[in-house]
């Protein structure tokens, strides 16, 4: 047995280190690396845990070792994903989920009791969380796209593993503070690095990402404003508990100076939106005696930096290089810096308000009479302000002007559509989701499959990816059970925090709650669940929440290792999946820059590397195909457009370019044409082909019309 034991201890860490390694070699980065480390620790550890060798004291060290770096884990991540254009690119979930895989082998191969978390209370969001991986991967088999539902489901497959990963931890107070701290750390970085390069454009090189809005680093401004939101939301508690230090209390009162500009820039109305309801959820559920001292540190003074970023009106334009741009650039930002220093000294002039509040203490008989009057005397104030200022007729204009307006007025000063109420084209992008799920309501179109809807049934000239709302969105492409799953485990991770929020720690508690229906607020009407910088804690925390505490785990057994190895075998066999999309989208990659270089050789053997990955693309197939025709190889061009329809037969670009090609070689392009042109027919590409391939009749005409046809324009030279 001994020998069978030293066996498997190099066996697995063997398994390990190759994925790691073949990971690291694709894409180079630092978080690969790590991975790789990871898994030379996990050879380290695990042989000693194997063969008998360490102390009972040693190996409960590296489980704290562990524990204390997932303590830190969603706040590193955030920052990772925010310099990684949100983690919205399908390589870079699926690196993170292959790391995640990876952090849960060693979680349950070398943890003292792995399981030590786990309970009923988990179940209640893993199970739906799983039932949803599962479902979005099973949707391949009647959405006609495998690829699609593929890179879809390694995404739902991140948010699972995070959640499980932190389930499985007893949490302390401490720990649990720790995290909220770091994670809102990560959050300011992000935000703090946007706004310096509205206010200093030329320090870093981001020409592609200069835009009216702000949007860099994470590339789209909605989810930028949104992780403005969750700092804000995070940073008020850490400023008004009266329980956190000092130094903690005063410190967080800075950075609301600068997230309220940041915000600002973004000029996302519904993470403002949504940001007004987490403060007044954090206000009613955690009710901190340090709120009075916070409110009046940060409040006028991030107001005051928020003001003079709107007046700046130079800086609301892509012209951020101008002389007179950076006049005001360099004046805000030493309002701004200004305003965060004014914030600390007034937070420690205020800190011993919150402990004079904090030793106020109602008789227990009087409290509700108290609070029951201080709400009856805030509605009574609601109420009189709304009638005096005509608030029933204001909602209902400003309600039908939202209904009415589909596109935003078109002004030159992009800071009116702050009060534009208008839905920005969100009705009709709604409307061909809830579409989509009456035409299949029990299995829905497929996942991934929106955008090829939206192509097909949109009413109006307009292109997007996302239904803009995460509900409507998995309504249309998986149907009930997909939203039925979804919804259940969302329920049950804020009921989770919810529950905790009337007990120990409240504060810290009311705030998750908080910034997570700031998120579940925004993911109705945006598509942040593809963006894992503003996503990705919400999973790990909601693990956090259904988790046991320390106080709750009862002492056990440790796990038997066929148990284990049985739940290893589990996450190995789920991560190949991610790792399999991410070495071959990392190839497709390289294909498409190749050949809008005009370099067809190597786009085409970077295509075949990346089918060798992932057979089931698509898209490799096409630049194969167009190579092919642009070499002379006629017959193999159409074969390989061909293959590429298969695999995606709903996309009318492989249609539109199996038109081209079969018209090259002089066959009948417009069977293809045509359904390209049914498949989308507002794209200039798709009207453009119908009507050259439409005139001609003979195999001249065709190959005459092919000449002048332009290639889908991500892949023009």
């Amino acid at each position: 047995m001994g020998g069978f034991r030293r066996a498997l201890a190099v066996v697995v860490p063997a398994v390990l280190l190759t994925a790691g390694a073949v990971v690291g070699f694709v894409r180079g980065e630092w978080l690969l690396g790590a991975l790789v480390l990871v898994a030379a620790g996990l050879a380290t550890a695990l042989t000693v845990r194997l063969t008998g060798e360490g102390s009972d004291a040693e190996r409960r060290a590296a489980e704290r070792a562990g524990v204390l770096a997932l303590v830190a884990l969603p706040g590193v991540l955030t920052v990772y994903l925010g310099f990684r254009a949100g983690g919205f690119e399908a390589t870079t979930v699926a690196v993170l989920a292959v790391a995640l895989a990876a952090a849960c082998v060693a979680r349950v191969l070398l943890g003292h009791r792995p399981f030590q978390g786990m309970g009923w209370a988990a179940a209640l969001a893993g199970v739906p969380l799983t039932f949803f991986a599962g479902w979005t991967l099973a949707s391949a088999t009647w959405s006609g796209s495998a690829e699609r539902a593929l890179v879809e489901f390694d995404r739902a497959l991140l948010y699972l593993l995070a959640f499980l990963l932190f389930a499985s931890v007893s949490w302390t107070s401490r720990r649990l503070r720790w995290m909220v701290r770091i994670l809102a750390l990560g959050m300011v970085v992000v935000c703090v690095a946007a706004l310096i390069t509205r206010l200093f454009p030329t320090l870093w090189d981001i020409s592609p990402g200069i835009s009216a809005r702000l949007n860099w680093p994470v590339t789209y401004f909605n989810a930028l404003g949104l992780l403005a939101a969750l700092a804000i939301v995070l940073c008020l508690h850490l400023t008004s508990d009266e329980t956190e230090p000092a130094a903690v209390r005063a410190l967080a009162a800075a950075p609301a100076a600068f997230l309220g500009p940041c915000l600002l820039f973004t000029l996302s109305r519904g993470a403002i939106g949504a940001l007004a309801v987490g403060l007044v959820a954090y206000v009613v559920f955690a009710r901190p005696r340090g709120i009075v001292g916070g409110a009046i540190a940060t409040v006028p003074l991030a107001a005051f930096a928020t003001s003079a970023a709107y007046d700046a009106e130079l800086l609301f334009s892509a012209e951020l290089t101008s002389l007179g741009a950076a006049i005001q650039g360099e004046g805000l930002a030493v309002t701004v810096t200004a305003c965060a220093v004014g914030a600390v000294a007034l937070r420690l002039l205020f800190l011993p308000l919150d402990n004079f509040l904090a030793r106020l203490r109602l008789p227990h008989r009087a409290r509700r009479p108290v609070m029951a009057t201080v709400v009856a005397g805030l509605a009574v104030a609601v109420v009189s302000l709304g009638l005096a200022f005509d608030a029933p007729g204001l909602v209902g204009r400003q309600y039908e002007r939202f209904v009415l307006g589909t596109q935003l007025k078109a002004t030159q000063d992009p800071r009116q559509r702050l009060s534009d109420p208008g839905n920005n084209n969100r009705l009709p992008t709604w409307r061909v989701a809830v579409d989509a799920y009456e035409a299949a309501p029990n299995r829905g179109t497929g996942a991934g499959t929106y955008e090829l809807v939206w192509a097909r049934d949109r009413p109006l000239h307009f292109s997007v990816i996302d239904a803009h709302s995460l509900y409507l969105e998995v309504l249309g492409e998986l149907g009930r059970p997909g939203l039925i799953a979804l919804v259940v485990a969302l329920v049950a991770i804020l009921g989770a925090l919810g529950v905790r929020s009337r007990g120990h720690d409240r504060a810290v508690w009311a705030a998750l709650l908080a910034a997570g229906l700031v998120w579940a607020t925004r993911a109705g009407i945006d598509w942040d669940w593809e963006m894992p910088v503003v996503t990705l804690w919400f999973f790990a925390v909601g693990g956090v929440a259904l988790a046991r505490a320390r106080n709750e785990c009862r002492p056990g057994e440790r796990a038997p290792i066929v148990v284990r190895l049985s739940v290893v075998a589990v996450l190995l066999v789920v991560a190949t999946l991610p790792l399999l999309v991410g070495v071959s989208q990392d190839r497709l990659d390289e294909s498409v820059e190749e050949l809008t270089e005009g370099d067809c050789p190597d786009a085409v053997a970077e295509a075949r590397s990346s089918l060798a990955a992932l057979s089931v693309r698509a898209r490799p197939h096409e630049i194969i195909g167009f190579c092919a025709v642009r070499e002379g190889r006629l017959g193999e061009g159409i074969g390989a457009l061909q293959r590429a329809v298969e695999r995606d037969p709903r996309n009318w670009e492989y249609r539109y370019g199996l038109a081209i090609v079969r018209a090259s070689a002089g066959l009948d392009p417009r069977p293809a044409a045509r359904t390209a042109l049914r498949l989308n027919r507002f794209h200039v590409l798709t009207r453009d082909a119908w009507r050259r391939f439409d005139r001609g009749r003979d195999p001249r005409s065709w190959r005459a019309a092919a000449s002048g046809a332009r290639l889908p324009e991500d892949l023009r030279p």
